[in-house]
């Protein structure tokens, strides 16, 4: 099949999900391209992304963020193609995004030509709205599908309004939420439970393999997360900082970067010996980390302005690893996990449990081992993206029946 990819910046660290699929389709013999927003920084591009000359098959397009940039290309493309931008800024038919003005960025990227595809395939709401309205004016060809991962259902219906996907639920041919949590909320919202289909993110299991419990004598905890409030680790601080004070021997590494970065340091003092920020690192330096580690740590939380996670695919990885993780009831994580079983949950912001859960995964060394070998079944019997990928065509397959 030939396939688009719809996709915010790319590459992107914090998406390695969205890389997982790009090449597993191309594995799998597909053609694959990418239409992506460039980068407003570089980053260490993850291996993958060198391996498969990704850059070569992706259409850029550029998105400023300044009011008198978006105004300069917005007169130039209505200069070179009056009619059509006219077409696309068509609030009454496509709703609150023409105001992104990235439709027009596309436009003048790809001066005006149409693209040819079996399946659009879009990750993140909005992008599978910028498929429809470039479907709708003949520059895109192909079935549009969805992915909706997370912010795309709260904070970005909060700011555009709960009739956002209007058209795209029109115009898309098949909506794929990452869990059934927002399968239900697309639902709400008004889309056709035929065109809805609950298909998980996966990782790799040759990439993220099976290994031995570190058996460190320094108890080393983990968690990779942006540090944006939704990922909760100034709870995760808390609970460790409680453990150090009670005498545990034990050091936390937090793998990313965000804007909470000061408040989080800030809230380390002078533990920062042994609560460490790493920055971002590539996939094979976190995957070094994670075996490295005894406990993984995502402590999500629902965020003063209602953004959530989906599923972190972090969280997979590491049970793939065969790590004991604790998360919280969060989101779809309840679908991935059992609490007791391949993982432990604890509630959003509970500081006490948390701590709780972590002082019996350090003082009972065979429950953290079977958790971890659970974990590893449940990663293996529904999130193998090798598994995942071939339903992923099956169900582009089915577009066309």
């Amino acid at each position: 099949m030939k396939i688009l990819f719809v996709v915010g910046q790319f590459p992107k660290l914090s998406e390695t999900f969205i890389l997982n699929q790009i090449t597993g389709l191309i594995d799998q013999g597909h053609q694959v391209d990418i239409l992506a927003e460039k980068p407003t920084f570089q980053e260490n591009a993850h291996e993958d992304v060198h391996k498969y000359n990704l850059i070569d098959r992706t259409y850029y397009y550029d998105f400023p963020n300044s009011k008198k940039d978006k105004l300069k290309i917005l007169f130039k493309a209505t200069l070179k193609y009056p009619i059509k931008v006219l077409q696309m800024l068509n609030f009454r038919k496509f709703g609150k995004e023409v105001f992104s003005l990235r439709q027009i960025m596309v436009l003048e990227a790809m001066q005006n030509k149409q693209l040819n595809y079996d399946v659009i395939h879009c990750h993140f709401g909005p992008n599978g709205i910028l498929a429809a309205i470039l479907k709708d004016l003949n520059l895109l060809k192909g079935k549009i599908s969805t992915t909706f991962h997370g912010y795309d259902m709260t904070t970005y219906l909060k700011d555009r309004g709960d009739n956002v996907y209007d058209f795209l639920f029109k115009s898309g041919d098949a909506f794929l939420p990452i869990s059934n949590f927002w399968a239900e909320k697309l639902k709400s919202l008004g889309c056709e439970s035929s065109k809805i289909s609950v298909h998980p993110m996966g990782v790799s299991l040759e990439k993220f393999k099976a290994v031995k419990p570190a058996g460190n004598s320094k108890i080393k905890l983990l968690s990779v997360a942006r540090l944006v409030e939704k990922k909760g680790i100034q709870f995760s601080i808390e609970a460790v900082c409680r453990l150090i004070e009670q005498g545990y021997n034990v050091e936390y590494n937090i793998v990313g970067d965000g804007p909470l970065k000061p408040s989080l340091n800030a809230q380390i003092g002078d533990l920062n010996n042994k609560i460490k920020f790493l920055g971002w690192k590539t996939q094979e330096e976190t995957v070094k980390l994670i075996e490295e580690s005894d406990i993984f740590l995502v402590p999500s939380v629902t965020s003063e302005n209602g953004d959530m996670e989906g599923i972190p695919v972090v969280l997979m990885e590491a049970m793939a690893m065969q790590k004991p993780v604790i998360s919280t009831y969060h989101s779809g994580i309840p679908e991935l996990i059992t609490s007791n079983s391949d993982g432990l949950l604890v509630p959003e912001k509970d500081v006490d449990a948390l701590y709780d859960e972590l002082e019996n995964l350090i003082k009972d060394s065979n429950k953290s081992e079977d958790i971890g070998i659970a974990a590893r079944k449940t990663i293996q019997s529904k999130h193998d993206i090798n598994m995942l990928n071939i339903k992923l065509i099956d169900s582009f397959k089915g577009l066309y029946n």
